[in-house]
């Protein structure tokens, strides 16, 4: 007989009060600035066994967010193997509920072990020894509670994230739910059950649908609709082995809104690509290592458009690798054109 649905797929991942909204139906939206706070552990310092593509998930997850959607890299904190602390994430939090203010939003990625402990449900940070040092998802809500932003959304692959609902109303119609009010949300891989990791090197059955949703989405998309989406994507994929749960959390500002993933309106990979290549002639002319690294930036989003919409765009290897050189970084520099070399051998790109 062949292969177990679960062992085709990979290891399991066990182990203030808002201000009131304009009454105006004029009254334009203002957006704030979009945080994420991406966990993510593969290494454990305990017995727990590890996993092979939780930073993989995240910084994928991540990357998709920062090129096609609303979100600034300078505003992704990253806490990632043995930063994964109980004292990390729960400083991290405190300090959303300091800073953010009540337009902004933040989303929260974790992917890593958990456990159903007793009817409890955890988080197994990194530095966990025994089940007393791990993080229980009623902690993280009594943490997401001072916090003033409009929207907070949770997404939670692990094992037994499900408990992270205490009463919740149904997801019900999408369209109820909009961005003007504000959404306390959550989105779980699981119910309350295991949850698969993947294949080693590949991302996990949920991070995958998370991904495509994404990648393949070219309009602004809700939280409510994203979920229901991955929920139905997972469930087909492992075929019953683990279903997605998404829905409201029950704690103070959620007044049933519902945050939006914005594509970036901008250019593509290939007006990057271009204005790149004009900044690095303009800087040969005047030589400034500070239009290498600008010129460095365009083409870095040149690549990541590129992989986003699936466009072969490989002349963006050769160009990125003159940026670095331009900018002193000769040793990158050196291996970008050893990779162009070996993929495009016979050619150079002209200008």
């Amino acid at each position: 007989m062949g292969k177990s649905k679960k062992t085709e797929l990979g290891l399991q991942r066990a182990g203030r009060e808002p201000a009131a909204e304009s009454t105006s139906a004029a009254a334009e939206l203002v957006r704030g600035v979009n945080y994420v706070l991406a966990i993510a552990i593969d290494k454990y310092e305990n017995t727990h066994k590890p996993l092979y593509n939780c930073e993989r998930d995240a910084e994928d997850i991540t990357r998709i967010l920062t090129t096609k959607y609303t979100f600034a890299p300078e505003n992704v904190k990253k806490l990632y193997n043995d930063k994964a602390t109980t004292e990390n994430i729960l400083v991290a939090l405190d300090e959303y509920s300091r800073r953010l203010e009540e337009k902004d939003s933040l989303l929260i990625i974790y992917s890593g072990h958990g456990e159903n402990r007793n009817g409890i449900g955890f988080w197994i940070p990194a530095d966990a020894q025994k089940f007393t040092e791990y993080l229980p998802l009623s902690t993280v809500r009594d943490f997401l509670e001072p916090i003033k932003a409009r929207h907070i959304f949770v997404v939670s692959d692990s094992c037994f994230a499900g408990r992270f609902f205490m009463s919740t109303r149904s997801s019900g119609d999408p369209a109820k739910y909009t961005e003007r009010h504000p959404s306390r949300y959550a989105l779980t891989a699981g119910r309350d059950e295991p949850v698969l990791d993947g294949k080693p090197g590949q991302n996990s059955p949920f991070a995958e649908a998370f991904k495509s949703m994404l990648s393949n989405n070219d309009e602004p998309v809700g939280a409510v609709m994203l979920s229901e989406k991955i929920l139905q994507e997972v469930a087909k994929k492992v075929e019953g082995f683990q279903t997605p749960r998404h829905g409201e959390l029950n704690i103070d500002g959620n007044k049933h809104g519902q945050f939006f993933f914005h594509p970036k309106k901008g250019m593509n990979a290939e007006e990057h690509l271009a204005i790149g290549k004009l900044i690095i002639q303009l800087a040969e002319q005047v030589y400034d290592p500070g239009l290498y690294r600008s010129a460095e930036k365009h083409i870095q989003f040149a690549i990541e458009n590129a992989k986003l919409d699936q466009i072969d765009l490989p002349e963006a290897i050769y160009w990125h690798a003159k940026a670095l050189q331009g900018a002193g970084d000769h040793e990158a520099a050196m291996r970008l054109l050893a990779e162009f070399i070996e993929k495009n051998k016979g050619h150079l790109p002209t200008r």
